[in-house]
């Protein structure tokens, strides 16, 4: 058996030289981009980056939740003033309750007043 070499397949050597040519070309580009990758100004530009991104992220969620501590802090006085009017207006009409309530209120607070005097000395 005698093999015949399949001249379409035969290369010249200004092919070879070509493709190699082109395999280096691309090799270059290659290391030329993890040389890039990896040097240590694009490293820490990237790190820093990163960092900032999180701290911008952990600052807008950290806003956010004081705004909505805020918010319902502010709904939850409302509530409160809301409730004393109502107590004051029933006890100016002679509710025995509201008059009980508010008697407690005020000698609640007298004993945190005289407890803060109390700290003071």
């Amino acid at each position: 058996m005698s093999e015949s070499l399949d001249e379409s397949k035969v290369r010249s050597a200004e092919q070879i030289e070509h493709d190699l040519q082109r395999t280096r070309e691309e090799m270059i580009a290659t290391v030329n981009e993890l040389a890039n990758r990896l040097d240590p100004k694009t490293l820490a530009k990237d790190a820093a980056e990163q960092a900032r991104d999180k701290v911008t992220t952990a600052a807008q969620t950290a806003q956010e939740k004081a705004q909505n501590a805020l918010h319902a802090a502010s709904e939850a006085l409302s509530d409160i003033r809301e409730r004393a009017e109502h107590t004051v207006e029933k006890a100016k009409a002679g509710d025995r309750k509201a008059l009980t309530t508010l008697g407690s209120v005020a000698l609640a607070g007298l004993c945190a007043f005289t407890l803060l005097l109390h700290r003071k000395k």
